[in-house]
């Protein structure tokens, strides 16, 4: 269990001061949070390729780290360190707007309502609050689901790639 638990620190009185300070000091967490939240809220399954590109930049920056600890003991390693660095902060800038842009086009192309019922963190007046001050959703479109990771089979769940036409399990087809 966590000894942290959400709304004990005051967001609710001063919700902007809050959000400034956690995407300025923990920009990576306020990222990652926010991505997951809206992917839990509306069904979303990760695609296998994000694991991966975030496994590598997790390495990246482990990497990063142990060279330049690395360049302290040894001066040997401080440009190795220095170009390290460099890539893993590259890699992360390229990770971190390709998921702000997952939840950018998510948010203006969702369907809906969210399911907030699977947060069981979140009383049940917030989906109702989200909405009367715009952070419901809604509008057309298609969901990032099927814009970024393809279609969900309707007869038995899998995911499938966005040029797929079959399902990958089943067989049925998809278009339809």
């Amino acid at each position: 269990m966590c000894c942290h638990k959400a709304g004990q620190y005051g967001e609710a009185s001063m919700p902007q001061l809050c959000m400034v300070i956690e995407a300025v000091c923990f920009y990576s967490c306020a990222i990652s949070s926010t991505r997951n939240l809206v992917m839990d809220t509306r069904d979303i399954m990760p695609d296998p390729c994000d694991a991966r590109l975030i496994r590598i930049n997790n390495c990246l920056q482990i990497l990063s780290c142990l060279c330049s600890i690395l360049a302290v003991i040894d001066d040997t390693f401080v440009e190795a360190a220095i170009l390290l660095d460099f890539i893993a902060d590259v890699f992360f800038a390229i990770i971190s707007s390709c998921m702000q842009a997952q939840v950018d086009l998510e948010l203006k192309a969702s369907r809906g309502e969210p399911n907030w019922g699977r947060m069981g963190y979140l009383p049940p007046s917030t989906s109702k609050r989200m909405n009367q001050e715009g952070g419901g959703g809604g509008g057309g479109g298609i969901p990032m689901q099927m814009a970024m990771h393809g279609n969900r089979c309707s007869s038995c769940g899998t995911q499938s790639g966005p040029q797929d036409r079959f399902c990958n399990s089943c067989g049925k087809n998809l278009s339809r």
